[in-house]
């Protein structure tokens, strides 16, 4: 079972008015951009200075050729150009030229580098990679993307307060026409093509409702892309017993390319067979059974991503990054026991502490508490108690080194 991966579309690029006339496709290259800036940064960590990817001045920088932007979003390298130019005049990047044949250095930039800014920019909506990655996507436009990065949020927040699910317990969402129309921008006749680009990619079920109610919309993860699917489909001139070999024709060969994952149109099917029904039937039904299968552990697998991504979003980066590898269920009982301790300490010291200012310290308290969990085999509903006892223990050690901070005489032979 493959894994999704997300690209981070920041939502201060839609709140903000000061961005209100920077293109859809411009800040879907921004979010391009960030994500393979966040690329650097990975290098930067494994490497250090000796990072091919931090110039003379210390600062990190990305490299992204135009080719590459437009084979991501299927759009011409003038059209990349100016996204690029819409980007610096919007101060959210500064490109370097280094020379002829050479690619350009870009660094990305968020709004509150030069100063306070009233928006968070660090929340975002999530764009999964199979949608840049798989040839069956190829073909959205910008504003399809986005509005599915945004349906998808409204689904995960669905998931996450369990509000829609039909009789079957397949879960939906909810979201005007209205409101998507002035989130991106365009007429709500453009929303409903939108809409059936979606459902005709199979991101979207789009169900009508009854009269003045608005749609049940089910939204569907995009299929990853495999290449070894596509290797394998270049080998399929399968020999089968008494048939001989059928070779594909490029036509088929194409179907082949861009379906990926489609048995039906490229193994069997293509190939002229005597007396070999019954192997169809097996080969068909396995297909069916592995494919029904694939798709609900997927589905499952999406769900918890949902759910986690909500119950963390609030927290702070590393203890969000730490409790990601707990279960749904434990990760609840974990941020519920974090916020009672944290405000119980608070009250009984008449203090004001933040996770984010004792981020380090939590994160230290939740490895020594897995290891007792390991240690003693039991579960985290179980060590709930243990679990808050070395949370205000930890507190208590922070405040009192705090406490004798403050205490210290302000003129001493070391201050003089």
């Amino acid at each position: 079972m493959t894994k999704q991966r997300f690209t981070k579309l920041y939502k201060f690029l839609f709140e903000d008015s000061t961005f209100n006339k920077l293109s859809i496709k411009a800040k879907l290259l921004y979010a391009l951009l960030t994500e393979r800036q966040n690329l650097s940064k990975l290098s930067a960590k494994q490497h250090g200075i000796q990072s091919q990817f931090i110039d003379d001045n210390g600062r990190l920088f990305s490299i992204y050729t135009n080719k590459e932007l437009m084979n991501k979003i299927n759009i011409s390298e003038p059209t990349v150009i100016n996204l690029k130019k819409q980007l610096i005049a919007f101060g959210l990047l500064e490109e370097i030229r280094l020379g002829k044949n050479k690619p350009n250095r870009l660094y990305p930039k968020k709004p509150y580098d030069e100063y306070f800014y009233v928006h968070d920019v660090d929340e975002f909506y999530r764009l999964p990679h199979s949608l840049f990655s798989n040839p069956k996507y190829k073909n959205l436009k910008a504003e399809t993307i986005v509005a599915y990065a945004v349906y998808l949020s409204r689904y995960e927040y669905s998931v996450y307060k369990n509000h829609f699910s039909d009789k079957s317990g397949e879960i939906y969402c909810h979201f005007s026409n209205e409101k998507m129309a002035e989130f991106l921008g365009v007429s709500t006749r453009k929303v409903e093509r939108i809409k059936k680009e979606l459902v005709v990619s199979g991101l979207m079920i789009n169900k009508r409702t009854t009269f003045g109610k608005a749609n049940d919309l089910y939204i569907k993860l995009p299929k990853p892309f495999h290449r070894k699917e596509l290797k394998n489909c270049r080998v399929r001139n399968l020999k089968i017993v008494g048939t001989g070999t059928k070779k594909l024709s490029g036509l088929e060969l194409k179907n082949c390319r861009t379906s990926n994952t489609d048995i039906s149109n490229t193994d069997i099917s293509n190939i002229e067979i005597n007396d070999t029904n019954d192997l169809y039937d097996i080969a068909n039904n396995n297909f069916i059974k592995y494919h029904s299968n694939h798709t609900y552990h997927q589905q499952t697998e999406f769900n918890n991503d949902a759910l986690k991504f909500q119950t963390l979003e609030e927290l702070p980066t590393q203890i969000k990054d730490y409790l990601s590898n707990f279960e749904i269920r434990e990760i609840r009982i974990i941020k519920s026991v974090l916020l009672k301790g944290k405000k119980s300490f608070n009250n009984a010291h008449d203090t004001y502490y933040r996770l984010e200012d004792v981020e380090f310290e939590i994160v230290s308290v939740l490895k020594r508490f897995k290891a007792m969990l390991l240690q003693k085999n039991e579960s985290v509903e179980a060590m709930q108690g243990y679990l808050m006892q070395s949370i205000k223990a930890e507190l208590e050690e922070i405040h009192a080194l705090n406490m004798r901070r403050q205490n210290i005489p302000k003129y001493n032979i070391f201050n003089q």
